[in-house]
């Protein structure tokens, strides 16, 4: 029998690298929540629902990031003088690997674009 209970959420603020496969810089943000099957963060204005993304989540006290791929649910403006959109992602898992690691594989993606 499946459960219809939502994934437990975890109400954080880390920061947060992201970007799409059709753009062409890396992105700055900060997580509002973290669940098992996605993220909510908050990053100057953005539109790209439907979108593939890539994100990493920075983990300080570990030393590492959950690093993750996804697709972009919904965006919403905080309000309409604000410059802050809300950007709710679903990503189907993450891993945790070392920053270096992480930041190597970003930069590398976006070479190709």
């Amino acid at each position: 029998m499946r459960s219809n209970r939502l994934p437990r959420h975890y109400d954080v603020q880390l920061p947060v690298v992201f970007g799409t496969a059709a753009g062409d810089e890396w992105r700055n943000g900060l997580t509002v929540s973290v669940s098992l099957t996605g993220a909510v963060i908050e990053a100057d204005r953005f539109e790209a629902t439907g979108e593939e993304i890539v994100l990493a989540i920075a983990l300080p006290e570990a030393r590492g990031c959950l690093y993750g791929a996804g697709r972009i649910v919904a965006t919403q403006p905080l309000s309409s003088a604000a410059s802050t959109t809300r950007i709710t992602i679903a990503v189907p898992f993450y891993r945790l690997e070392p920053r270096a690691t992480v930041m190597a594989r970003m930069r590398a993606l976006h070479q190709g674009c």
